[in-house]
């Protein structure tokens, strides 16, 4: 059996072959963008795992890949979406709920199992905590934790996630020795920051693919074409506008500090102490039991904010940064 694009159809066909004469035996030509339509039509659909769905696996472009043959001619195949076609090339069903891709395989219980990216396309941030459920993820982890000091022969694992924020509690349980440092600056400045690296991103990705896809195969979504905000947007849902990224912060800032603020090994870091003051350093360094005989030189940020903003959102997100600010002191 072969898949290839055929073109002078301008599509993709399916062939089974007669090795021992090269006969055509049955061929498979499925209309995808009717498949795709059907994708249009379902509830809740991922705008962006639609967008490519129904642009780069558009039927006069499209290949498919990898199709298993199945006893009653049906075939099995993933294209993004995972479908299944009759042996007259018509959808019986297709799963949208991940992005499907390379080749299927049948266990012995006749159970078919097909390799998938977990992304922010299909609405889960990483790949190691959505491949498993909430109890084997944390069993896993740990055991991935314990073979990495292992391998390296090292005693302490240094974690820099982003999308830690969303289970500082379950990393604080399994790990009760462990420090949590959340970094914290200026709001208005921080934003600005982080709008400028989307944008910055935005532009990169949209000139070399592969920088979009390894960000996408690592599930970085913090910024750039795939982004997912950390959480939901209340009223600001431009991610190129400066009030996106300031609701950002303050929605992201006020979670954390109503959940762990008390709690004695987690402790946020300041930005601004952290740039002019030897001290801040050294305690910090103290807290999480490293030497402070080398300090790391950190220049404070002399950026000038161009973009409008929501002064009264400002407003709010610079009393959570005092908040902060004073309970860390």
């Amino acid at each position: 059996m072969q898949s290839r694009y055929d073109g002078d159809r301008k599509e993709s066909v399916v062939e089974l072959v007669d090795l021992r004469n090269f006969e055509i035996i049955h061929h498979w030509n499925p209309d995808l963008d009717l498949i795709n339509k059907a994708i249009v039509e379902t509830p809740n659909i991922d705008q962006q795992f639609l967008d490519e769905q129904t642009g780069n696996y558009a039927d006069y472009r499209a290949m498919i890949w990898h199709p298993m043959l199945l006893e009653n001619g049906h075939l099995l195949y993933g294209n993004r979406s995972l479908q299944k076609i009759s042996k007259c090339g018509d959808l019986i069903w297709q799963n949208v709920d991940d992005v499907v891709h390379h080749s299927i395989e049948k266990d012995a219980d006749g159970n078919f199992w097909a390799p998938v990216q977990m992304s922010p396309l299909t609405g889960k941030a990483e790949i190691f905590w959505t491949t498993f459920d909430q109890e084997e993820a944390e069993k896993n982890f740990s055991l991935f934790v314990q073979l990495v000091l292992t391998r390296y022969e090292k005693n302490r694992y240094l974690s820099k996630n982003n999308q830690n924020i969303h289970r500082i509690g379950n990393l604080s349980r399994l790990f009760p020795s462990a420090q949590i440092l959340i970094p914290y600056r200026t709001p208005l400045l921080h934003a600005y920051s982080i709008l400028k690296q989307h944008i910055r991103f935005c532009h990169l990705q949209k000139n070399d693919n592969f920088i979009r896809d390894y960000m996408y195969w690592t599930a970085h979504s913090e910024f750039g074409l795939d982004y997912v905000p950390l959480k939901p947007s209340k009223i600001y849902h431009d991610y190129h506008s400066l009030n996106h990224w300031l609701e950002q912060w303050e929605l992201v800032y006020e979670d954390l500090i109503n959940n762990y603020s008390s709690l004695e090994n987690v402790k946020f870091i300041n930005y601004e102490r952290l740039c002019g003051s030897p001290q801040y350093w050294e305690c910090l360094a103290k807290f999480v039991g490293i030497s402070a005989s080398k300090p790391t030189t950190f220049v404070m940020s002399k950026a000038k904010v161009t973009e409008d903003y929501d002064h009264s959102l400002l407003s709010r997100a610079v009393s959570i940064y005092k908040e902060i600010s004073k309970s860390n002191t």
